[in-house]
């Protein structure tokens, strides 16, 4: 074609004699490192695809407590927790991954726990309803920010704000998130708590005290008008 280079390849007059790594796949990757983490007993897995995607799904099954200890290049030793997450709360960063965004939804779907998840821009606007429409057919309750609007997700919006607990605004919808569940659980949260619940959500700009005194500007106020 015109404009592109080209290079002849010769036909080869002797027999071929050689060895071919083929590279994992990224997708059976996180496959079977669920299934490792999900199984009893400990697995070795080997010859799995270092991408963005793989050690994505690698921390989020960390921050969900399953142990996953990387061994080596492209090899991990993942010790099964014979069922589901052993944290019964996790903040889960999904980045674009969209195995992690829906085979870790399922997976925590199936048994009992406040998780969060976030994503990238890009994760987001990959279809997820169907998923999520089936999940919520079996009894799960799944709720996004979008479609957060009741008193309490706005008093803990607001304080957020007033206490000055948000700057870049990376991390606060996942903050208000967790924090509305962990406050229709336990009204009356004190920090202890709360910092407990925020322990997966990571916040660079303003640490945590911030947020921690919304909280209980929140738990103080639903206090005083319950009086």
């Amino acid at each position: 074609m015109a404009g592109t280079q080209q290079k002849e390849i010769g036909t080869v007059e002797r027999p071929l004699a050689a060895s071919v790594v083929i590279p994992g796949s990224k997708s059976i990757s996180n496959r079977v490192l669920l299934l490792a983490a999900l199984a009893e007993g400990v697995s070795t897995l080997t010859n799995l695809q270092i991408s963005d995607d793989t050690l994505v799904f690698v921390r989020a099954l960390q921050a969900l407590g399953f142990g996953v200890e990387e061994t080596g290049d492209a090899v991990c030793t993942v010790t099964g927790a014979g069922g589901g997450a052993p944290n019964a709360s996790a903040s889960v960063w999904c980045g674009s991954a969209g195995t992690a965004a829906r085979f870790l939804l399922a997976s925590v779907a199936a048994g009992e726990g406040d998780y969060h998840f976030d994503s990238t821009a890009q994760m987001k606007r990959r279809p997820m309803h169907t998923l999520i429409a089936a999940l919520q057919a079996q009894g799960r309750r799944i709720e996004t920010i979008e479609g957060l609007d009741d008193a309490l997700t706005r008093a803990v919006q607001d304080a957020i704000v007033e206490c000055g607990g948000v700057q870049c605004g990376y991390c606060t919808p996942g903050v208000v998130v967790m924090i509305t569940a962990l406050l229709r659980r336990h009204p009356d949260a004190d920090a202890a708590l709360v910092r407990e619940a925020l322990s997966g959500n990571i916040c660079r700009c303003t640490g945590y005290a911030q947020i921690v005194d919304a909280v209980q500007r929140v738990v103080a106020s639903n206090a005083g008008r319950a009086t």
